[in-house]
């Protein structure tokens, strides 16, 4: 793998498992119509280089298209422009599925190496809810998940009667809510398989690049460069258990738009989607520490 890329080395085609009507399942309500602007990196002279999938998404208004990235060494990259009658711009809504991850399988037994730096894809749900549950902003402390078509946090399915638990995670409970999700040791992945079929809608999100992450990320704090420099997450589609209906296990991840933005570009620009500093193995230091960081050097 590239420092930058969850690109398998083996395959040219390395892109999720059919996720149909999660593509067309957005969160209820209007983009804001102060959404700012995306503005990524677009190849030298506007042109793509070694393109390979180019595919039309008319119910978002956009094409993506994969090509090799604008980051040297990073091997493709994946890239987005309106389509020609949305040359004024286009809304996409924070919580907009956008396209799916790549095939591969769900599982807990993955090693250290593959879970730190390598292509699986962590289950971890690091808070039940997020900031007023507002479901428009999905951020680094807030896991929602994907559910029957909705986007969901944790803490609503939990709620749920017919809902037990979310594999791979614990509920601590204070006077009968909800404080806090903590990890068990059944911690569960998705790993992508080896050979990928050709790129289309359901498995073009392994070619996203975390556009944050630069060796150096560590010290400025990666959550905050995420924030500004990618718009994409991977959030997780849940499904019952066969075995056990009552408990959620985790299917596929989704490329998630992480907050509203609006697109005006009609040439490509290449989306960043955010790996997570576990991905990168840094931990984010409080800016305490990086005022002292700061004194030192």
């Amino acid at each position: 793998y590239s420092a930058r890329a969850m690109q398998p080395r083996k395959s040219d085609h390395s892109c999720c498992g059919t996720i149909g009507i999660i593509l067309l399942a957005t969160l209820v309500g209007q983009t804001s119509a102060f959404a700012s602007p995306y503005g990524g990196p677009s190849p030298q002279g506007g042109t793509l280089q070694n393109g390979i999938a180019s595919i039309e998404l008319p119910e978002h208004g956009v094409v993506l298209e994969v090509a090799d990235s604008t980051i040297p060494a990073a091997g493709r990259g994946l890239f987005v422009r309106c389509l020609p009658e949305n040359k004024n711009g286009i809304a996409l809504p924070g919580g907009t599925a956008l396209c799916g991850c790549a095939t591969g399988t769900t599982q807990a037994d993955i090693t250290d190496s593959e879970a730190t730096g390598g292509s699986a894809v962590a289950f971890r749900l690091r808070d039940p809810g997020f900031d007023g549950l507002d479901l428009s902003d999905i951020g680094p402390e807030a896991s929602p998940v994907w559910f029957e078509g909705s986007l969901r946090t944790a803490e609503e399915l939990l709620s749920l009667d017919d809902v037990d638990s979310i594999a791979g995670h614990v509920a601590v409970y204070d006077d009968g809510d909800i404080e806090a999700l903590t990890e068990d040791d059944d911690a569960w992945f998705f790993r992508p398989d080896p050979e990928q079929p050709r790129p289309d809608v359901k498995n073009l999100g392994v070619f996203c690049n975390d556009l944050a992450f630069d060796g150096r990320t560590a010290a400025r704090g990666y959550e905050a460069a995420s924030a500004a420099e990618n718009v994409l997450a991977f959030v997780f589609e849940v499904g019952r258990d066969v075995v056990d209906p009552g408990r959620l296990v985790p299917l596929r991840p989704i490329a998630t738009v992480m907050r509203d933005v609006t697109l005006t570009n009609t040439e490509p620009m290449e989306l960043g989607l955010a790996y997570g500093s576990d991905y990168w193995g840094v931990a984010d230091e409080s800016q305490a520490e990086l005022d002292e960081l700061a004194e030192w050097m």
